[in-house]
């Protein structure tokens, strides 16, 4: 019994699939789809700082993603980022984690980096805020504002 064959020896009906998938996935990967489905870091670094004190940011992030803040932060001034994060919708977004990376640089004084890590938990919008301050006093350097929206 002779096969309908068309190209690398497929049935013609699972060539028509293949390609049909093939076109929905440039279709959205044409639409910025496939960007949205990856874990997300935001780094901001002193020189972002010294231009925006208030930075800002919005993102759009899928369900399940994890989301990575990696901010400057230099212990030996006294400063610290606040933790926990300011979160307006905890039902969305969780933080999971916080904590200083020490810089590389070995010279006394030199800055680190403070990480933040949320996951997603739920479909929404949820903005995250932080201050950079000393603890005790009401002077804020610098804050940090991420408007997230989980799809």
């Amino acid at each position: 019994m002779a096969r309908n064959t068309a190209a690398a020896g497929l049935p013609k009906s699972h060539l028509h699939i293949r390609i049909g998938a093939l076109v929905l996935c440039l279709v959205l990967a044409g639409n910025g789809c496939f960007l949205a489905s990856h874990n997300v870091t935001i780094a901001v670094e002193y020189q972002t700082f010294q231009q925006r004190p208030n930075y800002s940011k919005s993102i759009d992030i899928l369900l399940g993603a994890e989301l990575k803040l990696v901010l400057h932060s230099n212990g030996t001034t006294g400063y610290t980022w606040t933790d926990p994060a300011q979160l307006t919708d905890p039902t969305v977004l969780e933080q999971a984690d916080h904590r200083y990376v020490s810089p590389l640089d070995p010279r006394a004084g030199a800055a680190g980096h403070e990480v933040f890590i949320f996951e997603t938990k739920a479909k929404g919008a949820c903005t995250i805020f932080l201050e950079y301050k000393r603890p005790l006093s009401p002077e804020v350097a610098y804050t940090c504002t991420i408007n997230v929206e989980v799809m």
